[in-house]
């Protein structure tokens, strides 16, 4: 026993009592102490905690500091190159969180509406301030961009293939979502790259089986006529614009699919607006009737047969899945009251009948 109480024993028990109060006492006063600052801190390549913090304080504090890296190393891990702007007082573990936190990116919410088109989107992110006007729809038409994704995303490869030519638009494929889009960057870019992702997560990888499963039933057991996965894809757009109740939209995709096995035009007015190159509310009916004898417009289904030249609007599910649960019917004409309800017909006198029953 005596030998634990000789001189050298007693000169250690005295180190580690002292090393455990310092560690107690530098862990109690460690949120307290307060650094002042009001300027940019820039963090080099490889720097760490403590010859960033060498940098800004002051040799008694940076000397204390040096004790507390050696105990807790795993804070010296290396930052990311970055300025950081301090402009208040900040206690030791706030200036050094922040500076292991990274760069905080401050993001833009951007709310992408089912329905809408490039030119909706584009109106959209105008008058919030957030690109200039033309800019979102000049990427979503430029020949060197799609060919760009066309090479990342296999959808717009296959979409491709489809259509016998190179797309002219990404339309259809940019899926609506709410998207956070560092407002420092391209906005514009950042959306449409994130809007292709979700597209073939959300929708590509869960359906593509069921859109080449339905252009085969098509053609075989039901009608004349194929259907490609663009051709799908440009049918359902076409349907989300012309439909707005979920229930109604399979009636309208087998009256569709009639129509096209028929040779008939689809006659879906609101599909001219697209041609118009214009945000859907600039289009209301009295501009749609401007326009309905313009065979000009590729996009107008009253003049031109077959399908439009590309989607025309971005889509909610119902539309897609209107197209797999269609059921085959005789009916080629279809109205809608003051309450949305749905009258099909199979007959010209029969949907003139309906007319004189039930539009006031």
């Amino acid at each position: 026993m005596k030998r634990f109480l000789r001189p050298g024993w007693i000169f250690l028990y005295i180190i580690g009592i002292v090393r455990f109060l310092w560690g107690f006492v530098f862990s109690a006063l460690w949120s307290g102490w307060s650094l002042d600052l009001d300027a940019q801190v820039t963090v080099k390549e490889w720097e760490t905690l403590q010859t960033v913090f060498d940098e800004v304080a002051s040799w008694f504090w940076a000397l204390k500091l040096k004790w507390f890296f050696k105990n807790n190393s795993d804070l010296l891990t290396v930052l990311q190159p970055w300025t950081y702007v301090f402009s208040w007082t900040y206690s030791y573990s706030e200036f050094f969180e922040t500076l292991a936190a990274g760069p905080q990116v401050v993001y833009d919410s951007i709310t992408v509406l089912e329905w809408w088109s490039i030119y909706d989107i584009d109106r959209d992110l105008t008058r919030k301030w957030l690109i200039k006007e033309w800019d979102y729809i000049s990427l979503a038409t430029d020949s060197d961009i799609i060919q760009r994704y066309t090479e990342r995303f296999s959808f717009l490869s296959q979409a491709e293939k489809d259509n016998a030519w190179p797309l002219a638009t990404l339309e259809w494929f940019l899926y609506p979502e709410t998207y956070f889009i560092d407002k420092d960057k391209n906005i514009a870019d950042q959306l449409i790259f994130l809007q292709l992702t979700s597209y073939e997560e959300i929708i590509w990888d869960e359906y593509y089986d069921q859109l080449v499963w339905l252009s085969a039933q098509l053609s075989s057991d039901w009608y004349e006529f194929g259907l490609s996965t663009y051709g799908a894809m440009k049918l359902a757009s076409i349907i989300e614009k012309e439909e707005s109740s979920d229930a109604n939209k399979p009636t309208i995709a087998s009256i569709f699919y009639n129509r096209l096995n028929e040779g008939m035009r689809l006659d879906a007015d609101i599909s001219l607006c697209y041609g118009l190159e214009t945000a859907y509310e600039d289009c209301p009916p009295s501009v749609i009737v401007q326009h309905l004898d313009d065979s000009s417009n590729e996009f107008n289904t009253r003049r031109n047969s077959w399908l439009t030249p590309t989607p025309i609007a971005n889509f909610h599910f119902s539309s897609l899945i209107a197209l797999f649960d269609a059921v085959p019917s005789n009916n080629f004409y279809y109205l809608h009251d003051e309450n949305w309800r749905i009258y099909p017909a199979e007959t010209l006198s029969e949907h003139n009948v309906n007319k004189s029953k039930y539009i006031k």
